[in-house]
């Protein structure tokens, strides 16, 4: 849309300057990881949806979620022991979460 066509709109002391303003890399964000391992995982790419729930574990390690989608995902793969590492984690940040886990592991 051509600038002349709103500039008449837009009030001169509503506008903030992002010069110099932080811009996040939004790659670099937990949430990234998170809804890249989850667009991975409904494509059946386990093991990419797994390295990128361990990324935004990394970039935030008491992300309850990415840990508890990543032991369903180990359980569906039938690695039990990961899922059990997972909810050993969890239960130090979610205990509701990660009793949901441990059912899901030991049921």
């Amino acid at each position: 849309m051509p600038v002349n066509l709103v500039k008449d709109k837009i009030e001169s002391n509503k506008v903030a300057a992002l010069k110099g303003a932080p811009i996040e890399d939004y790659k670099k964000s937990a949430e990234y990881g998170f809804a890249l391992g989850y667009y991975y995982e409904e494509a059946g790419l386990h093991r990419e949806a797994i390295e990128a729930y361990k990324q935004a574990i990394r970039i935030k390690p008491d992300y309850a979620e990415a840990h508890v989608i990543l032991g369903v995902i180990y359980l569906s793969l039938g690695d039990r022991s990961s899922a059990l590492g997972e909810y050993k984690i969890l239960k130090d940040i979610d205990t509701e979460q990660a009793n949901k886990l441990f059912n899901m592991i030991y049921k």
